[in-house]
């Protein structure tokens, strides 16, 4: 990522990459990994392990999730063109009149699970749909509205260890300013880091904080 200035970059050196898979100590496993590459265009690819090697793949949503894999994700939208953000109309089947319940009946068929497939097409659908804020000021809170529905609260979903699955932190950069949003599982504080400022020249790692933050609540 610190050798490429672009997706043209990308998929030139991809074409010399070669990745090793080690495995998790957790789960003792090599994990099925994905990446997403998006330059300052918004042009977007998804690079995924296959047994041809590594595959790029143009990525017209700026979406990517777990397995399966990221054509099988693209293909399975199309289970949901019916899904819009305006409002059904009355429906009559012979003498029966059909009203919908309230606002938001257009989105009835959206997948509401947790799987890596039902959080994809959320958050497609979403980002397609939302109104784009006229400031970064509200585009920052407007991406994290969009995570909030694919955001797993703890104890939803537990592996087969006993343990919980959870959304530990949500992250956005700005691809223009280089700012870099994140936020915790216990904060909702977003805390904001200008990385281009803390790059090390050298390669090494650099820690910039404790995520760690007690919430701390404002009165009114």
């Amino acid at each position: 990522l610190g050798n490429c200035s672009c997706l043209e970059e990308v998929e030139d050196r991809a074409r010399k990459l070669a990745i090793v898979g080690a495995a998790d100590p957790v789960t003792g496993m090599v994990a099925p990994l994905h990446w997403m590459f998006t330059d300052r265009t918004g042009r977007s690819l998804v690079m995924e392990k296959t047994v041809w090697g590594l595959d790029l793949y143009e990525n017209p949503v700026g979406v990517l999730a777990n397995s399966p894999d990221f054509p099988w994700q693209l293909t399975n939208l199309r289970n949901y063109t019916g899904v819009t953000s305006t409002q059904e109309e009355e429906a009559e089947w012979d003498f029966l009149k059909l009203v919908p319940f309230g606002q938001g009946a257009g989105t009835f068929s959206l997948p509401g699970g947790y799987t890596s497939p039902a959080r994809f097409v959320r958050t497609v659908f979403l980002k397609t749909h939302v109104k784009i804020p006229d400031s970064r000021q509200k585009i920052v809170p407007e991406c994290f509205h969009i995570m909030e529905s694919v955001s797993i609260p703890k104890g939803t979903v537990m592996t087969a260890r006993g343990t919980a699955d959870y959304t530990q932190y949500t992250a956005f950069m700005d691809l223009q300013s280089g700012d870099y949003y994140v936020k915790t599982y216990d904060n909702y504080q977003l805390l904001k880091v200008r990385m281009c400022e803390h790059l090390p020249k050298d390669g090494t790692y650099q820690k910039l904080g404790d995520l760690e933050i007690p919430m701390e609540y404002a009165s009114m």
